[in-house]
């Protein structure tokens, strides 16, 4: 899933709304998809050794141009970056557009 460049500034907007419970966390995961595209693809990663499924989303990511990556995953989030895309746990992503805007 990969949200159009510059869309930060209006998922910041949202949290803060989802903050002062204007709008619910599944309101604002709804926005989410509606602004996200979905890719598939079918190239082949091997910078995962642990867990070879995980390269997956590295692929896509690369597929689509992604500038983050937003997963829970340990081995993602262990990479920290790759190939310039910077991975986040939900946490920091949280984080980084509520200071980027602050």
């Amino acid at each position: 899933m990969r949200l159009p460049k510059g869309s930060k500034g209006s998922l910041h907007q949202l949290w803060k709304k989802s903050l002062r419970k204007s709008i619910s966390i599944g309101e604002l995961i709804s926005s989410l998809l509606a602004q996200a595209k979905i890719y598939s693809t079918e190239g082949t990663i091997e910078a995962i050794e642990e867990d070879p499924d995980d390269n997956m989303f590295l692929s896509g990511a690369l597929y689509a141009g992604a500038e983050y990556i937003v997963s829970g995953d340990k081995h993602l989030l262990n990479l920290g970056f790759y190939s310039g895309i910077k991975i986040f746990s939900p946490r920091e992503f949280l984080d980084e557009i509520m200071t980027e805007r602050t």
